[in-house]
């Protein structure tokens, strides 16, 4: 007989035993009516944005400051590939840029000539590899696109700058067949690009690398790489005989990631985020135009993100994103007179993504994308008085659409915090836009919905055994780890959590983020939790795949940060839930290159349930409600004894409301259904076969389950997950949270 099978025959042996139960106990109502009480929670509404010309959530913006201010951005082209868009000047309707071959294009970059032409670069990729291309606007009119640079098969992460001697590209290559990865640089002469030059190596995959050109043409180029300990900040200038060894310009026990730089009059700045016990906050380090380095310096002791280096005037000037309570600014720190003076907020300036671009005269042209996913620019000015960058960015000359329209999101309600030993209730699903929940359709790729993604249903799985449960959707679209990591205390405090649902990552990957950093902010994410909330149980969910395109060589790096992370479930104690195989190898569960669709969530809902439903189940007593080491006839009486019983009852049981929430009731019933027939082998023993039983097939919700993962081939369903020890509700005491 099929475990299924048996399943179904122990549940209806239960309720048969129960309704005697019933009657002899003298309680009222039929067993039926027992069952029919097991509901099910209402999905949320969905609700849709226009992305026409709306920056993807997550991409990075570039702008360029020629004779007219030009932003670029990545947005979905009516074919349903992601497309580089343009304006210039900036308040101009955006138009569609690069090469006439298919594929998928990547973060763009910008660069202004002396002339005051803008270059945007980016990359496209397909599915043998992906190429460099460059489109100029000039004399009022874009250029026909270039073919650009290349150096192996994977050519991305473009950066381009602009000098006296023509417009230089970096970027970062690798194949397919090898872990070697490098960055290489090539220069547009007016009429070809020269030979493909490599950077000299150093330890570790290179993060996405930044460019400025140096007053003699030459250009300097920074970026973050693996030391052998963790992520530092690095810089390379090519002399007249070839590329310098790189100089290392942190050198700490802690990650350095994101670098910005700027060239100016001899002086080099270089910006980038490191971590701090608060988070990751925004840093620079100045060389003078003789040479010497400074110290580096924290500009702000509160995290920031996306640090952006430039000069204005004569002044350094640092701009980058931060989250102040529930709003997100830009904030700017002016270094003057030998020193960084205070951080200010920039005026009207609402978002973490920005791009800015210096001018003639001190003119700041800045970009940014708002909290509701519109995108504006702006023209203004620095002021470099003793408040530094007084937040003065001047009018909007550009806002590419209208407010978003609202999303009907569901507000979640947060239940009271759990007692001591209680199966939790109440849920963080915390991160990035997969746990948010969006989807863009191909069938229509202008518009971006927001589902409940996998937490709706999840939540239904959940409530079909456990009865009510919350599970407040806490994802954000485009969040770095580092951002996570910045926020996830806040998020802590207020929902107060039994338990936390973590997934995020596949963000940092996009970014070329350092493995070993990606893990090592997920390892604090989960720490800070148990700081904030002892006795929270913590689950880590594996980064997910992506779908097509030269995402097959950054599926190579979700690989390495995968492999990390069973490392980090092992650390901390969090128990790890292998979300990546239940979606790899299957593009019909995709919506694009990374989101699930709605029947990939609900895939992906599965695979968190699988392991999730069996660990909470080890906080019950499984039906056991007499202690006697076996579920049995005389559990099923004494639960029909305090059946529709509550708490304050005189019939009341605590050891027959077993799933602990208040009631005696059918999901009680259905945890000792579950279970019916077996016998405690030692302390723990019972749960852990039952654990056992879980994580090879999910109870309950059978047909949701079913349809959810009939396409399935079985091998897939489940290939690894990190067993933790089982425990019994009489051993466990988690404290409750002060």
């Amino acid at each position: 007989m099929t475990r299924a099978r048996q399943a179904v025959a122990r549940r209806r042996l239960a309720i048969a035993i129960l309704g005697l139960a019933v009657v002899v106990a003298g309680v009222t109502g039929p067993a039926s009516s027992v069952v029919a009480s097991s509901g099910s929670a209402a999905g949320q509404a969905a609700g849709t944005t226009q992305a026409t010309k709306r920056p993807l959530p997550g991409t990075a913006l570039a702008l360029a400051f020629g004779k007219v201010p030009a932003v670029a951005w990545l947005a979905r082209s009516p074919n349903g590939a992601s497309r580089v868009y343009a304006a210039a000047p900036a308040e101009a309707p955006g138009t569609a840029l690069g090469p006439a071959r298919a594929g998928r294009d990547g973060l763009p970059t910008a660069a202004a000539t002396v002339a005051g032409d803008v270059w945007i670069v980016a990359a496209r990729s397909g599915r043998s590899g992906s190429g460099i291309w460059a489109q100029t606007y000039r004399n009022g009119q874009w250029e026909p696109a270039l073919e650009g640079p290349s150096a192996r098969t994977w050519n991305h992460h473009p950066a381009a700058a602009a000098g006296k001697k023509g417009l230089w590209v970096v970027w970062v290559g690798e194949d397919e067949s090898s872990s070697d990865a490098a960055i290489f640089a090539s220069r547009w002469t007016g009429s070809s690009w020269t030979p493909a030059e490599r950077l000299p190596g150093v330890t570790g995959t290179p993060m996405a690398p930044s460019i400025a050109m140096g007053n003699n043409g030459r250009p300097i180029v920074a970026w973050a790489a693996n030391d052998g300990m963790d992520a530092e900040i690095w810089v390379a200038t090519r002399g007249s005989s070839g590329w310098a060894s790189p100089r290392q310009l942190t050198n700490n026990d802690v990650p350095d990631i994101t670098p910005s730089i700027a060239a100016r009059s001899g002086r080099l700045l270089v910006a980038w985020i490191s971590f701090t016990p608060t988070g990751y906050v925004p840093t620079a380090r100045l060389r003078s135009s003789g040479g010497t380095w400074r110290p580096a310096q924290r500009l702000s002791p509160q995290p920031g993100t996306h640090p952006v280096a430039m000069f204005s005037s004569a002044n350094a000037v640092v701009l980058w994103g931060a989250r102040l309570s529930n709003r997100q600014v830009l904030r700017s720190a002016v270094r003057q007179n030998d020193a960084w003076g205070p951080v200010a907020n920039l005026a009207g300036a609402t978002g973490t993504r920005a791009a800015a671009g210096a001018g003639s005269g001190g003119r700041l042209a800045l970009a940014w994308r708002r909290p509701d996913g519109t995108l504006a620019v702006a023209e203004g000015e620095i002021r470099e008085g003793e408040k530094g960058a007084r937040g003065k960015v001047g009018r909007v000359t550009r806002s590419l659409s209208g407010p978003a329209q609202s999303s009907a999101r569901a507000a979640a309600v947060v239940l009271p915090q759990a007692g001591s030993g209680t199966v939790p209730h109440n849920f963080s699903a915390f991160g990035d836009s997969i746990t948010l929940g969006l989807v863009i359709p191909s069938r229509d790729p202008l518009i971006i919905v927001h589902t409940p993604g996998y937490v709706g249903p999840l939540r239904r799985m959940l409530e079909d055994v456990f009865g009510p449960v919350t599970i407040s959707n806490d994802g954000v679209g485009g969040e770095l780890t580092s951002e996570g990591l910045s926020r996830i205390s806040g998020v802590i405090r207020a929902r107060r959590p039994d338990s936390l649902f973590l997934m995020e990552g596949t963000n940092d990957i996009t970014f070329l983020v350092d493995p070993s950093t990606i893990a090592f902010n997920l390892r604090q994410m989960i720490n800070r939790a148990k700081f904030e909330q002892p006795g929270i149980v913590n689950f880590l969910g594996m980064i997910i795949p992506r779908n097509e395109g030269w995402e097959s060589e950054l599926n190579r790096r979700t690989d390495e940060v995968n492999e990390l992370l069973i490392g980090v479930a092992d650390a901390t104690g969090a128990t790890l839930v292998d979300t990546h195989t239940a979606l790899d190898g299957h593009g019909a569960l995709f919506s694009d290159h990374v989101h699930p669709n709605e029947d990939g969530y609900e895939v992906l809902a599965g695979a968190w349930y699988e392991v999730v439903e069996p660990e909470l189940l080890s906080l019950t007593n499984l039906g056991d409600i007499d202690g006697s080491g076996r579920v049995d006839g005389a559990d099923l009486v004494l639960l029909g004894i305090a059946f529709g019983s509550r708490e304050g009852d005189s019939s009341y049981s605590p050891a027959a409301d077993i799933n602990e929430d208040g009631i005696v009731d059918g999901f009680d019933l259905a945890i000792l259904a579950d279970h019916f027939g077996q016998t405690l082998e030692s302390a723990g023993g019972l749960a852990g076969e039952a654990a056992s039983l879980r994580l090879q097939q999910p109870r309950c919700c059978w047909s949701l389950w079913q349809h959810a993962v009939a396409r399935l081939p079985r091998q897939h369903r489940r290939r690894h997950s990190r067993a933790s020890p089982t425990r019994r509700r009489q051993t466990l005491r988690r404290p409750t949270a002060s």
